[in-house]
């Protein structure tokens, strides 16, 4: 029998990718090895491996996440009925708090992304396109 997901599956691995993305920032993807992330995180690396079966997906979500809730808060912000200097206004003013706490993930946006495969790259480089 499959095992169940906890209630609080969510909230676990969202603080996995943020003290992943703290990790890789500060030290590198390519030096950050799944039991360091497993210690940083304070979970047992047989934990973490019920969460990302390896550390290129725990990247891409790492960069997936940070790309989504920014599209999020571009989509919430934008009021195509606004006057555009408004517009503009309200669409930068969203980014720039929505980048207020997301430094690691940006940092590893930028410097990691080139650690994975062309087809999951395109993927995130779809969703920035969209983004700007």
């Amino acid at each position: 029998m499959a095992r169940k997901r906890a209630n609080d599956y969510d909230d676990k691995r969202q603080a996995i990718l943020d003290r992943s993305a703290v990790l890789f920032s500060a030290h590198g993807y390519d030096r950050a090895s799944m039991n360091k992330i497993a210690e940083a995180c304070g979970v047992s690396k047989a934990n973490l491996y019920h969460y990302y079966k390896d550390k290129e997906g725990l990247l891409f979500d790492v960069i997936r996440f940070h790309l989504k809730e920014l599209l999020d808060v571009v989509e919430a912000a934008d009021n195509p009925d606004a006057p555009p200097e408004t517009r503009l206004h309200d669409l930068i003013a969203a980014l720039l708090e929505a980048y207020r706490d997301a430094d690691s993930q940006h940092n590893v946006q930028i410097s990691s992304m080139r650690f994975l495969p062309k087809e999951r790259q395109a993927e995130l480089k779809g969703m920035e396109r969209d983004l700007v």
